[in-house]
């Protein structure tokens, strides 16, 4: 009896006790702000059929990927016209980005 309560017990306990850290989702970025005083920014989405909101907003944590490698914000604000898709990820049930993942338009694969 033991075992089969310790079986059912570590046959559940990763599903209830896991929570993503992050979502991500694929999205064409309509427009972005950034304040460098602040360190704070949004970006407003277009064309996400699964994001929750159209305006999302980051802090001085957020992690720029371009075509893999480590960019910055201001890159990012600079380009961002340019790029197809990017992979925006979120914070779980809330409109916080912790990371954007970009491939600027023309770069090779």
């Amino acid at each position: 009896m033991k075992r089969l309560i310790f079986t059912i017990l570590t046959l559940l306990s990763p599903l209830s006790f896991s929570q993503a850290l992050e979502e991500a989702r694929e999205v064409k970025i309509a427009q972005m702000t950034y304040n460098e005083s602040s360190l704070n920014g949004q970006i407003r989405i277009d064309e996400c059929n699964r994001c929750s909101y159209k305006l999302y907003t980051f802090g001085s944590n957020l992690v720029v990927e371009k075509n893999s490698q480590i960019s910055t914000v201001n890159t990012l604000l600079e380009e961002y016209w340019d790029t197809n898709i990017a992979v925006i990820f979120i914070k779980p049930n809330t409109n916080e980005l912790t990371r954007i993942s970009y491939r600027k338009q023309g770069a090779e694969k």
